[in-house]
């Protein structure tokens, strides 16, 4: 099967700035076991669908607030306590589109983008 435990998210408010990490639970290492590829695919895909449920909240309140920035990935293991890769790398792109758009790196559209066409793969054969 695709999991490998329970997902779970933190979200930062940082001046205007909203941080959303997801990862597994540390439980799912508690056997010194890493994720697959795949299973760190469904991460970076849950986290492109989050920004895009986030966005449609901010649009769709009563103060309508578009949002502009970026989804970045960081690989970090379970006992990591720093997002400052992810953190670093959203804010020196977050500017690069010329409107208010949530945009994602190349690796992390690479990434959204396999498991996407895997997944519909997978749908289709059965």
């Amino acid at each position: 099967m695709l999991s490998f435990g329970a997902i779970r998210f933190h979200f930062r408010l940082l001046s205007d700035t909203v941080v959303v990490s997801i990862q597994y639970e540390a439980a799912a290492y508690a056997q010194g076991k890493e994720p697959s590829e795949r299973q760190k695919n469904l991460l970076v895909s849950v986290a492109c669908e989050s920004a895009a449920v986030l966005a449609n909240m901010f649009i769709d309140s009563d103060t309508s607030l578009a949002l502009r920035g970026c989804v970045s990935l960081d690989l970090i293991s379970a006992k990591a306590t720093s997002w400052s890769a992810a953190i670093d790398q959203a804010a020196e792109y977050m500017n690069e589109p010329e409107g208010a758009f949530i945009w994602a790196l190349p690796g992390v559209a690479e990434r959204h983008e396999n498991f996407r066409a895997r997944s519909l793969a997978l749908m289709e054969s059965s």
